[in-house]
């Protein structure tokens, strides 16, 4: 007997024929292409038939191939492409021969693991991908007929799928699948996995597609009214599926999702059964769902539900943590504008402390008692100091007092002596907490805000280095590069000259603890320039040089178009010097730029006519050679269209002013002359050029021009006076 049963179920496998859903295709053509085979790197080749692999071979290639993929995290899109292709080879190959006859593969198994890999390639059409391929094992040959865990894996491909069309490939498949569990031997039937998957699919959607949560509660009724039958009895509806649909409420676009939501979490309070009790995610689920909609009284409220319920029905021996609903809490009152926010935060707080110091939720409850906890985190002072923050008046000073103090209770001589429960103090600060403070300073009008900001950071610093914290503790709290940033922003909008040497300390300190960015060096040498000063130009250049040799180092981030922008504000800061150090200093830095590689920072037409003001400012003959020799390449590069160096009014002021004050007439008349046939063309670049041909005629004099061309130039520029007005 044991034996026919193995008999008919290895027929069933192999013999497609006989299975009552798969159709009969003996009509398709045969492939036309010659015969392939598969070469050591996976690559697929034409070779003659004697050398030609099996299709067996085929699929066992492919079935290493995805193994292989799916021990990825985050799957190659290239193999798994070439895994599809190996696939398309070995049945084109069966179909080929006709001594091939039923399924390639006797599992199943590589099949679900490359359509679990279209889910974790995070490809947007992995759901149509794998549509597709349940599509081809239904109705191919010599693919193995899909099961339930093929069906059960395309709908988890429909449940982190955005695509709009995957709830509809759910719903198909799951219907597919209930018609399949009603053929006699059909290895297909819907499980409470597949419930769970087509519920998902709709509730990923509620927050963009109107009517998703209700689909997704829609068929939650209809599992539990499958549950009723004797037969479906392993179809009863559990908490996992409740807290679907509860969080499809949650983040519906619809009004009334919030209240939906309620209900539905009463209603499994009301069920009594063990299977579909909420959990600590359904409390925090319903209560995230007040405070999307800014309605922080409801959302406390529910808290405070979870707590008398698990109080009154916990199970013994279990812990339940709902310190997640807390969270939320908190985070709903930080989200509103209320102006008793900040003083129903701190009553909240309070009374988390103090709950978490009774009986009930400590750890002096009994093993037969259950223990429910209760105690505020990291997150839960971070929500408080954003509800701080919100108070215009007086907020900002209460946030920067609140984390000092928790900077403060975290040094091992405070714990001895202050007079606060040990859990409070043990809870370090988030640097995200600290940030959110210092960046409140930074936005600030107080005259002290830099200052403030950068005591936070030194706070933080001193606390990394304290020898007596526990280190699991500090992780939290360590400062990175973007706590220096925020300090170096602050002062640098001070606009004060005397702030400099503040920047500066920052960037050395950041610098000490490898805790520099680009942005860092950016802020800096901006500021720098800003101030106008000989000493401060120079140090804007050596930090200029700094930065640009941690970039070749790669210790810091070069971004092209903000390093042309800080070469052409320090260059500009060099000119307004006005001597023959600072421009050779200019020209120096300009050579340095890298104009070739990923790293090239081509100069723009403000960098070459800040170096053209350099030279133009001294007043020689060598230094209007230079001048001139700038011009000119500018003048190349205008004339490519693919460069966006263009020839303005500047550049040809500075060049005429130095051509004039050397009395270079040949040069300074064919500049002027080009000039004057670009403005008659129209270009948009001189449409504001009245001032400029003003001063034009106040250079003649100076350029020693013949009188004769003189006068023909005079005459040129007094009708495009004339014209302009």
């Amino acid at each position: 007997m044991a034996m026919k049963k193995a008999t008919k179920a290895f027929t069933q496998r192999f013999v497609v024929q006989q299975h009552p859903s798969r159709p009969i295709d003996r009509c398709r053509p045969l492939p036309t292409r010659k015969t392939s085979t598969l070469c050591a790197e996976g690559s697929v080749h034409n070779q003659p038939d004697k050398d030609a692999l099996s299709p067996s071979d085929f699929i066992r290639r492919f079935e290493e191939l995805v193994h292989n993929v799916s021990l990825q995290q985050k799957p190659d899109l290239r193999k798994i492409q070439k895994a599809e292709e190996i696939l398309r080879r070995a049945e084109d190959d069966a179909f080929r021969k006709s001594n091939v006859i039923g399924p390639l593969s006797t599992t199943t198994t590589p099949f679900n693991r490359l359509l679990r890999a279209y889910v974790k390639s995070n490809e947007k059409q992995s759901v149509v991908k794998a549509q597709e391929l349940l599509e081809r094992m239904k109705y191919s040959d010599h693919l193995p007929y899909p099961d339930t865990f093929t069906y059960d894996a395309v709908l988890f491909a429909c449940t982190k799928s955005k695509h709009t069309k995957a709830p509809e490939i759910a719903e198909k498949v799951l219907k597919e699948m209930q018609s399949l569990a009603n053929v006699h031997d059909s290895n297909v039937a819907p499980t409470l996995t597949s419930y769970h998957n087509i519920i998902l699919a709709h509730a990923n959607q509620s927050a963009s597609v109107y009517g998703a949560a209700a689909a997704a509660e829609d068929w939650l009724m209809h599992l539990s009214n499958l549950s009723i039958q004797p037969e479906n009895k392993h179809l009863r509806p559990t908490t996992q599926a409740f807290n679907h649909v509860l969080q499809a409420w949650a983040t519906s676009i619809e009004n009334n999702g919030a209240d939906r939501a309620l209900q539905i979490l009463e209603l499994m309070i009301n069920l009594k059964d063990a299977k579909t009790d909420p959990d600590s995610i359904s409390f925090a689920t319903v209560i995230n769902a007040f405070a999307r909609r800014n309605r922080p009284e409801e959302a406390e409220l529910a808290l405070k539900r979870a707590l008398d319920y698990f109080n009154a029905t916990a199970p013994h021996e279990t812990t339940i943590d709902l310190t997640t609903c807390l969270n939320r809490t908190m985070g709903a009152w930080s989200k509103s504008s209320r102006p008793d926010a900040a003083q129903r935060a701190k009553d909240l707080l309070d009374d988390a402390y103090t709950l978490a110091s009774s009986s009930w939720s400590s750890s002096q409850c009994t093993p037969q008692q259950s223990r429910i906890i209760f105690a505020p985190n990291a997150d839960t002072h971070y929500y408080y100091v954003l509800t701080l923050l919100s108070n215009e008046q007086e907020g900002l000073s209460q946030a920067d007092e609140h984390v000092r103090e928790m900077i403060q209770s975290c040094y091992q001589r405070r714990r001895r002596k202050a007079g606060i429960s040990s859990r409070q103090l043990t809870v370090t600060p988030l640097m995200g907490t600290i940030h959110t403070v210092m960046k409140a300073w930074t936005s600030s009008h107080e005259e002290k805000r830099a200052q403030r900001a950068t005591d936070l950071l030194l706070q933080m610093i001193d606390l990394a280095d304290s020898t007596s914290m526990n280190g699991a503790c500090l992780a939290d709290c360590i400062p990175v590069a973007g706590s220096f940033a925020i300090c170096i922003d602050a002062w640098t909008k001070s606009g004060n000259p005397e702030t400099a040497d503040k920047v500066l300390m920052l960037l050395n300190l950041a610098e000490k603890r490898r805790c520099h960015d680009a942005f860092a060096y950016q802020a800096t040498v901006n500021m720098l320039c800003r101030f106008q000063s000989t000493e401060a130009t120079y140090k804007a250049v050596h930090i200029l040089r700094q930065y640009k040799k941690l970039a070749d180092e790669g210790r810091v981030k070069w971004v092209p178009s903000h390093a042309i922008g800080l070469y052409t504000a320090v260059i500009a800061g060099l000119g307004r010097i006005k001597n023959e150090e600072a421009a050779e200093t200019a020209l120096e830095l300009f050579k340095s730029i890298p104009v070739t590689g990923p790293r090239a920072a081509l100069p723009t037409s403000k960098t070459y006519t800040a170096l053209m003001v350099c030279y133009a400012r001294i007043r020689s003959q060598e230094a209007t050679r230079i001048v001139f020799e700038l011009y000119l390449k500018m003048k190349e590069l205008d004339a490519n269209p693919e460069s966006k160096v263009r020839l303005d009014g500047i550049a040809f002021k500075t060049v005429l002013r130095s051509l004039a004050f050397v009395q270079d007439h040949v040069h300074f008349d064919d500049v002027l002359s080009f000039f004057l046939c670009e403005l008659r063309s129209g270009r948009s670049e001189f449409a504001a050029a009245r001032d400029f041909l003003v001063e034009c005629q106040s250079l003649l004099p100076l350029a020693g021009l013949p009188l004769t061309r003189r006068r023909e130039i005079e005459t040129d520029l007094d009708n495009q006076l004339r014209g302009l007005n």
